[in-house]
């Protein structure tokens, strides 16, 4: 069953004003287009290899979960290095030494990823 996320986030967001929306999209991402923005979740988690990359992972931070963790303190310290500028969240996030291979990898996947975005998008274009 696949729920309707946006559906869902919009009940938490009634219910919860202050909570954060965490998605597992592991078993998602390879089945259908991902669209954290209209979803409007605050994280968004899956592994490239599950869309034919690399065994690394992927995940997205909206502005306003950043914000939120950059203002609260939380990234003053981890969970990378002290030395890292906690302004710069995206390097903050990422533990430890990347591997190189996995870079070059996730590099490749993204003009697939975009094509795939393309073909989605002129199907919805289609149906309309």
């Amino acid at each position: 069953e696949v729920l309707d996320l946006a559906s869902v986030v919009q009940l938490v967001r009634r219910r919860a004003h202050h909570a954060r929306v965490v998605v597992d999209g592991v078993a998602y991402a390879p089945h259908r287009a991902i669209d954290v923005r209209a979803w409007g979740v605050d994280f968004y988690v899956f592994s490239n290899y599950k869309v034919w990359g690399p065994h690394v992972a992927t995940m997205y931070l909206s502005h306003e979960a950043a914000h939120e963790l950059y203002s609260s303190g939380a990234m003053q310290n981890g969970p990378n290095h002290s030395f890292v500028d906690p302004k710069d969240v995206p390097y903050k996030m990422e533990l430890g030494g990347v591997n190189h291979e996995g870079c070059a990898g996730i590099l490749g996947l993204q003009a697939y990823l975009r094509a795939l975005a393309a073909a989605w998008q002129q199907q919805q274009q289609q149906q309309q």
